[in-house]
């Protein structure tokens, strides 16, 4: 998938779950923004899920963005389940996670559920920004962290490309080969003592040319 899009808007949050493995997401946006609800969902396990593996995202909004505001004050838990990916923020000062709208801190915390394994983030090292309103947003980083929601093992925050494309080029005219490792690094993420490669194997992906339109 790959444009000047995000992959999922909902005006209004539902439950959804977005599962990918052996994926390519070039987007100037994020994977997912959501809005706020008016009530709180009936079904106990309502949520918004995000399952990745294997996966090379090249993000310029961040993995998700979910909102809340007066009007529509509600909104689903948040699970992520990422593995053995690259997400890639394009924007130094973009969160992996942002959630708008929050008056209560706490709560929040009791709502957002964070897994992660050998992932590489190598473009913003912000985990997570909560935003109360325009002017006051806190920030969380990867590091030194020990809140329940928050549980990942060995995040990475430097990678080798081989060779990335030009700024200039539109984002739908990116192509896999656009994102290979530097192979010229001693096993590009590859973990110690493990066998799963970060990000996507291109091999894996169909096979586009630059004439061809973007997909999605």
């Amino acid at each position: 998938m790959r444009g000047q899009a995000a992959l999922i808007r909902c005006e209004k949050a539902i439950p959804l779950r977005i599962s990918g493995r052996q994926c390519l997401f070039i987007l100037s946006d994020s994977l997912l923004e959501a809005g706020g609800r008016e009530t709180k969902p009936v079904e106990l396990d309502a949520r918004i899920e995000l399952v990745l593996k294997q996966v090379t995202a090249i993000l310029g909004g961040g993995l998700c963005r979910l909102s809340s505001d007066t009007l529509t004050p509600f909104q689903l838990d948040l699970v992520t389940d990422c593995k053995h990916s690259i997400l890639y923020l394009t924007d130094a000062n973009a969160a992996l996670i942002e959630r708008r709208g929050v008056r209560d801190l706490a709560e929040l915390e009791k709502h957002l559920y964070v897994r992660g394994r050998d992932n590489f983030y190598p473009g913003s090292d912000i985990l997570l920004c909560v935003k109360g309103d325009p002017q006051t947003a806190v920030t969380y980083g990867f590091t030194s962290r020990n809140e329940g929601w928050y549980q990942e093992e060995s995040p990475r925050f430097s990678l080798m490309w081989e060779s990335l494309p030009s700024a200039n080029l539109p984002l739908d005219r990116h192509l896999p080969s656009d994102y290979l490792l530097d192979q010229s690094e001693s096993k590009p993420a590859l973990y110690d003592g493990g066998d799963t490669h970060a990000g996507v194997d291109a091999s894996q992906l169909p096979t586009i040319s630059d004439a061809e339109p973007a997909q999605g």
